[in-house]
């Protein structure tokens, strides 16, 4: 079953007018898709023991869980901003008291994004 958002339980393949994701076009993307947003994941089975223990490693898990997890939720007409912020979701559900310090870095591997994304 695929929902219309990680919050809500539309199951409906196009929203309903009123509901809030109305104007979004959710897409399925593909793995190779997504990598190309990845700044830490590149595919790997294991987190790379340069980032154990840091920012970096957090931000890999993100990224690598969205890649693997949330690939049908994404908002085709931005995917960028779609994907930042569900990394910045993850991030912030695992390590809500660091997740300033650990979304700082990511956006200054893309600076364009900061502001843009909800999470």
């Amino acid at each position: 079953m695929i929902y219309c958002c990680c919050i809500c339980n539309n199951t409906d393949a196009k929203p309903a007018e009123n509901h809030l994701h109305a104007n979004v076009d959710i897409a399925i993307m593909p793995v190779d898709t997504l990598l190309r947003y990845c700044s830490y994941y590149k595919g790997e089975n294991e987190c790379p023991p340069e980032y154990y223990g840091k920012d970096e490693g957090q931000l890999w898990l993100a990224e690598k869980f969205v890649c693997d997890e949330l690939c049908e939720l994404f908002d085709a007409t931005n995917l960028h901003v779609s994907f930042a912020s569900y990394v910045g979701c993850y991030v912030g559900k695992w390590n809500p008291y660091g997740l300033h310090n650990v979304m700082r870095r990511y956006f200054d591997k893309f600076p364009e994004l900061r502001g843009k994304c909800v999470y």
